[in-house]
């Protein structure tokens, strides 16, 4: 085994050619009696099981969504279904219009916290070559491929390159790499990725991104692969025969409004032993056939059924009747795969109303989870940010590790102000709780401006600096008189 290349080992695994290999034994005994202080705990024993061979992942088992092949399909399936193309698009707009804010380090912080965070948060929004909302678009590409890969590229912060002028170093962007243009990944020895080999054939260029030097996003988490698991993976299915269903729908309208051709020709035409001449009618009488449609180009010109002796010539045209509504509703298995397309994502709600079915109460609660679930891909996409791309940033500027300062993301749905208002109208019947104590929280969550200042749409839309809650006010209810 030991002479064996890695993908020939993987395809007689697959092969299953090593089921009647023998399996060393092991003693175990020897290991009954280890404690963990006495075993080598920074040496890694097993693997993640993820099948990958030459840098190639391996471990989808249906080969059409397999690398290469796999982006393009499932590329076709957000381009060209709507339901598919309606659910990202619900997904990218409420993830961009959900506040985004960088928190400081400490709930009561120093003024070097604040001037770190203020610097973060200028690195952030304001001083890249791409916005914000750009960059969260292109990460959200990671729903439909299951990744995205960015380059990290930084600058010092002085001159035209910046628009700032005190020599940090800061982030001139972070430069999508497109999936289409992945050759391979590097792992190391245990599996762990390093980075990225890309291959861009429109230009020709060729690189290794390590992934110190880049961002990798995942929607779904796999066997710690770095391709994770594409939102549109359990959708193949439904979005398979629904292209099918929708193709035969269209095929089959198109024979009830023209009829089916039928020619009739003869024998000789047909037959095995024809002519090259004959041959050659016989195609093109085949192509009247594929060719005949309702459209402007509409007509056949043909020889005559008979011919100036008043005998048959041999050739007819007739159009066959449609045999009425068919026993399979194709129209109903169109609408139950799209609304298994849209299930797969929690969008079923899109479709409620649209057959004149579902109720307020259904979804409210459809709605709910989706946000829970919006919740979960911002949170992916705040560790990432916080775990790797802050990090380094603030090494580069010799800021110290207590003073780091971390990004946070709002929720993406708001709250019910009416709701909200009863619950705190009945608490403050009973006494249980002070309506000018909770002021700044419900104008917080009403997008009000703080009392004293006036509304400004800039300021509200800006993205601020803010100061964690202690973790006994962590769920927005007010400090009472025992709570600092």
């Amino acid at each position: 085994m030991a002479d064996l290349n890695d993908r020939t080992l993987f395809s007689r695994m697959t092969l299953g050619a090593f089921d009647s290999a023998p399996v060393e034994s092991v003693d175990i005994s020897k290991y009954q009696d280890e404690t963990p202080e006495s075993v080598d705990g920074d040496v890694e024993l097993g693997s993640t099981g993820l099948k990958r061979s030459g840098g190639n992942l391996y471990d989808e088992w249906l080969r059409q969504l397999q690398g290469q092949k796999g982006i393009r399909t499932f590329r076709e399936m957000a381009d060209n279904n709507p339901t598919v193309g309606a659910t990202l698009y619900t997904i990218e707009s409420l993830i961009l219009q959900a506040p985004w804010h960088v928190e400081a380090a400490a709930s009561d912080p120093t003024p070097e916290q604040i001037e770190v965070a203020e610097f973060l948060r200028g690195a952030l929004f304001d001083d890249m070559t791409h916005t914000w909302q750009s960059f969260l678009s292109e990460a959200l590409s990671c729903v439909t491929y299951g990744w995205s890969f960015f380059e990290v590229v930084y600058k010092i912060r002085e001159g035209d390159a910046s628009r700032y002028d005190d020599r940090r170093v800061g982030w001139a962007k972070w430069a999508p790499r497109g999936q289409e243009t992945l050759d391979r990944w590097a792992f190391d020895d245990v599996g762990d990725t390093l980075g990225m080999h890309q291959s861009d054939y429109s230009t020709g260029r060729t690189a290794f991104i390590p992934l110190a030097k880049a961002l990798l996003f995942t929607f779904r988490s796999h066997l710690n692969s770095p391709e994770g698991r594409s939102g549109l993976r359990s959708a193949y299915r439904p979005w398979y025969f629904l292209k099918k269903m929708q193709e035969i729908e269209a095929i089959g309208m198109e024979r009830d409004l023209a009829g089916l051709p039928v020619i009739e020709a003869p024998v000789a035409i047909m037959s095995s032993t024809a002519t090259a001449v004959q041959r050659v009618i016989r195609a093109g009488l085949f192509k009247i056939v594929k060719s005949i449609r309702m459209d402007s180009q509409m007509g056949v010109v043909m020889p005559s059924e008979t011919g100036d002796d008043g005998k048959p010539s041999g050739y007819k045209l007739r159009l066959l009747s449609t045999g009425g509504k068919r026993a399979s509703d194709i129209g109903a298995a169109i609408d139950r795969y799209s609304k298994e397309v849209a299930m797969t994502l929690l969008t079923q709600f899109l479709f409620l109303g649209m057959d004149r079915t579902g109720s307020f109460a259904l979804a409210d609660s459809s709605t709910d989870i989706f946000a829970v679930a919006l919740g979960a891909t911002m949170d992916r996409i705040t560790d990432t940010v916080n775990r790797h791309a802050i990090p380094p940033l603030m090494k580069l500027n010799g800021i110290p590790e207590s003073d780091w300062p971390r990004l946070v993301h709002g929720d993406v749905e708001s709250r019910d102000l009416s709701k909200l208002a009863d619950f705190v109208v009945k608490l403050s019947a009973v006494g249980s709780m002070s309506t000018e104590d909770l002021e700044p929280y419900l104008r917080e969550i009403a997008n009000l401006p703080k009392r004293g200042e006036s509304a400004n749409v800039e300021d509200v839309r800006r993205p601020s600096i803010t100061m964690p809650l202690p973790p006994t006010q962590s769920n927005g209810n007010a400090p009472t008189e025992d709570q600092p």
